[in-house]
């Protein structure tokens, strides 16, 4: 089962048969997904715009271009547009898949059942976050990108808490044994660099190879659920990792961001950078 933020439904559907009595459960579904796939581009498109336009006058003023907004709602054209429209496309199958059941004889899955409501009452709380584009047409640039940056960010926060609960659902905590953290990962938490402008920012070098191993190695933590034990990611929906520039750091050569905490100390926000292999 893929882990993109709907992979629990996906996988319900994929499991189980079209149901009749579904068929409304279905038909709304999709076309709720169909309009905020629609109005989320819409708005990450317009957000867009604005800092673009905001990024060329930095040259000339000292205003703010937006453009940490822009970072920080990365996750709406990465992943949940994309995400959304795939649900409005599997829907849409379901639905038509649903007429091709000649009796209602077969059981609706209570597990699918409760699983649309659950997605369902989610977008619905996206959708509550959006506002229509002619409400903000009179305002400036300034005003407009406030209102976006800040109903995307909201967004970001219910995504994120959302895949949280679907990641954890269905696990129970278990103690992480100290022993099985490895070497590269005490390594990276007990003795990272310093980065030399700047003595509070951590850094660890390792390799591709390593850095794969340390993403698996991430995902079985998390999954024990230990609060003495956590790796968080910067761009947390995505599941491989690659370094990218930051200019609001010190640090000129792409890395990853990564907060971990072990054996219970406190958390770390450690700075990856990719050596050759």
């Amino acid at each position: 089962m893929t882990r993109g933020i709907f992979s629990r439904l996906f996988w319900i559907f994929e499991k189980g048969k079209a149901h009749k009595d579904l068929q409304e459960a279905y038909a709304y579904l999709n076309s709720l997904a169909e309009l905020l796939a629609q109005e989320l581009k819409l708005l990450r498109g317009l957000q867009r715009e604005i800092v673009n336009a905001h990024l060329k006058q930095a040259k000339y003023t000292s205003k703010a271009t937006g453009a940490l907004g822009l970072s920080k709602t990365e996750f709406i054209e990465e992943e949940l547009v994309k995400e959304i429209k795939l649900l409005a496309g599997i829907t849409e199958h379901k639905f038509e898949e649903s007429f091709k059941i000649r009796t209602k004889t077969q059981v609706i899955s209570p597990l699918e059942k409760n699983e649309i409501v659950r997605v369902t009452a989610f977008l619905h709380k996206v959708k509550n976050c959006l506002f229509s584009l002619e409400n903000i047409q009179t305002l400036g640039d300034k005003q407009k990108l406030q209102r976006i940056d800040s109903s995307l960010r909201e967004i970001v926060a219910l995504s994120k808490a959302f895949r949280e609960l679907e990641s954890h659902k269905e696990e129970i905590l278990t103690k992480v044994d100290e022993e099985s953290i490895s070497p590269l990962l005490r390594r990276m938490y007990l003795s990272p660099e310093h980065h030399p402008k700047d003595s509070s920012l951590f850094l660890y070098r390792l390799t591709q190879s390593q850095l794969r191993d340390f993403e698996e190695e991430a995902q079985r933590i998390n999954s024990c659920n230990d609060p003495n034990y956590h790796i968080t990611w910067r761009k947390w929906w995505r599941d491989i990792h690659i370094p990218e520039k930051d200019k609001r750091t010190p640090i000129k050569d792409p890395h990853i961001n990564v907060t971990i905490k072990l054996f219970g100390g406190p958390k770390k926000d450690i700075h990856l950078l990719l050596n050759a292999a």
